[in-house]
Formats: structure tokens, sequence, C-alpha cells
């Protein structure tokens, strides 16, 4: 059974996929104001731990 870290990893990666596919820039604004706000809300580190999770890397480190 996969843990937290990975199902929410999983939910990040492809809606954060689809906003930027589907709106460019204004998607990659919209996916780092609500990663901001995941930040603020339950801290930086439980951002954090989810770099790595699934996919291997983040999809906005693949396209950069």
């Amino acid at each position: 059974m996969k843990d937290f870290n990975f199902h929410t990893a999983h939910l990040k990666h492809p809606l954060s996929k689809t906003l930027i596919d589907a709106l460019g820039a204004d998607g990659e604004q919209a996916v780092e104001l609500a990663l901001k706000d995941f930040s603020d809300t339950f801290g930086k580190e439980y951002l954090d731990v989810l770099d790595g999770v699934y996919p291997e890397k983040g999809y906005m480190e693949q396209t950069s």
C-alpha cells in the first residue's frame, strides 16, 4: 500500500501538468500560488517531502 506522501504527490503532479499544459504561464502561476498556499498552511517541510515521490522528478523540474 502506498503512503500519504505518494498519494499527495500523485495528485500534485497531474493537476500541475494539466494546468500548465492548458494555461501555459497562467497555469504555472496558479501552480506556484497553490504550492505557496500549501506550504504556508502545512509548512514547507510537508511540501519538500513530496519532491521525487511521484514521478521521479516534479513536473516543473522536468520542463525547465
